[in-house]
């Protein structure tokens, strides 16, 4: 198998995004969401704008939050353009925010209308996601599209694993898989302030290959039950980051190297049956805070020291706002 399919069968391993008190300390990238904040209310003003029959900003109340802040009415403002002078008249019909969960190894696919706000039903053996714009052109192609206010990475590879069980859910009325674009459409903060569109076309054995590619991963390293840690758990943005077991683990074992060794009948859950397992959980989650600050600190006085932070195609380091995962050079 590839690299580039192993990372793209990676993109659904499991992580945790918990350990985020000492980030005010460091002033790391979990200090300040205004960023992702301001991405996620980009994407519900596209969404209200296509679900509400694309009708812009100014003329409905449910965009009060989006109008709520100027900069990111503005790239909404900007995309609107954009997609009524480029996008709808290739267009036969357009869907934002479509939810699809496919099986990797059957080929089996779920999709449901009523699943929203990437809240995915439990299914066993299906990865769900979610895609920002499916588009049925005129010329009968299907075009998924993905909105990126901020940094690119890993879109190309979500957007291979949502075309496989998209493509299956818009086939033509004779039945027949319609051709496939992918695009990744930056917006947000461009250096022009436009939207610029990165379109490409993908063949059945493209997408073959990386369904067959993401099946044997899977397989592999069994990921629904014991997800691998790593870079691509952030990098990606996985939809698995808040129960994931492998980083679960991780959260014990730091708790574990806090607390002094004692026996209990709890576990660590979110969801608490008592008020004793709730401060069961409560004072391992500080105890691993604690230990992961102390970690933090060593990294970033070994990266201020001259040592560096790599993991694969990213690299952990200082920036001009402070720590954070940026791309390798020429990587």
């Amino acid at each position: 198998m590839s690299a580039s399919a192993s990372k793209s069968a990676l993109l659904l391993s499991g992580c945790l995004t918990w350990a985020l008190p000492g980030a005010a300390e460091y002033r790391d990238e979990n200090a300040d969401t205004t960023k992702r904040d301001k991405g996620s209310l980009f994407h519900k003003g596209m969404d209200l704008y296509y679900a509400k029959g694309r009708k812009p900003a100014s003329e409905l109340e449910a965009y009060a939050e989006v109008c709520s802040n100027e900069q990111v009415l503005g790239w909404v403002q900007t995309a609107v353009a954009w997609s009524i002078d480029h996008l709808e008249p290739r267009c036969e019909s357009i869907y934002s925010e479509v939810y699809v969960g496919f099986n990797f190894s059957t080929g089996e696919v779920h999709t449901d209308k009523r699943v929203r706000n990437r809240k995915y039903p439990k299914k066993p053996g299906f990865l769900p996601g979610t895609a920002d714009l499916v588009c049925v052109l005129q010329d009968g192609s299907l075009l998924i599209a993905d909105w990126k206010t901020g940094g690119g990475t890993g879109a190309d590879k979500q957007l291979l694993s949502l075309a496989c069980g998209l493509r299956e859910v818009y086939r033509t009325s004779s039945g027949d898989l319609r051709p496939v674009l992918l695009s990744v459409l930056y917006a947000g903060d461009t250096d022009d302030g436009c939207v610029h569109p990165v379109e490409w076309a993908v063949t059945d054995s493209d997408l073959r290959a990386h369904q067959h590619a993401m099946a044997e991963r899977l397989a592999n390293i069994d990921v629904l039950r014991s997800p691998v840690v790593g870079i691509h758990c952030t990098q990606l943005y996985c939809q698995h980051l808040a129960y994931c077991k492998g980083v679960g683990e991780i959260v014990a074992d730091l708790a574990h190297k806090s607390l002094p060794v004692v026996q209990s009948v709890h576990s660590i859950t979110d969801q608490p049956i008592s008020d004793e397992e709730a401060g069961y959980t409560m004072e391992r989650i500080y105890a691993a805070k604690r230990q992961y600050e102390y970690l933090m600190s060593g990294i970033k006085k070994y990266i201020d020291g001259g040592g560096r932070a790599i993991a694969g195609e990213h690299e952990y380091k200082k920036t001009t706002t402070g720590f954070r995962w940026v791309k390798r050079d020429g990587k």
